[in-house]
């Protein structure tokens, strides 16, 4: 008698991808905090050196969401929602996209404000490198 073996359903990545999405929020509001204790000194005239190591630290900050949200895209290509949950993951991202894509809009404004200042961090909004010397 031939009886084909039973197989185990796939597990459920819906708690996997619901926990990264709270990992991107809480790391989304970190930035979002401190970029609003730098943006009233920058709006006032601050020095820009007393403000890069700050900038600078967000630098990172940004750095770490950029790899929670391309973990993020990595999950959602191999994840196994159950039919029952699809809508509560369905919402989660919702309101991700939504969040991030209000920071992007401070972030644009931020980097507007700090280059107004004079203020440049290599390797973020602009090149990574210092430029060659223009050959005469």
């Amino acid at each position: 008698m031939n009886r084909t073996p039973k197989t185990n359903p796939p597990p459920d990545s819906t708690a996997a991808l619901l926990a990264l999405c709270r990992e991107i929020l809480a790391c989304q509001e970190g930035l979002s905090a401190r970029a609003a204790q730098v943006r009233p000194h920058l709006e006032g005239g601050a020095d820009a050196d007393r403000v890069k190591p700050d900038l600078g630290t967000q630098a990172e900050g940004a750095a770490r969401l950029q790899d929670l949200v391309r973990r993020l895209g990595e999950t959602l290509r191999e994840a196994r929602i159950p039919p029952g949950r699809r809508d509560e993951v369905r919402r989660a991202l919702d309101d991700l996209k939504a969040r991030l894509g209000r920071v992007a809009e401070e972030a644009m404004a931020d980097h507007a404000l700090i280059s107004r200042r004079g203020v440049r961090i290599p390797g973020v909004g602009g090149r990574p490198y210092p430029r060659k010397p223009l050959r005469s």
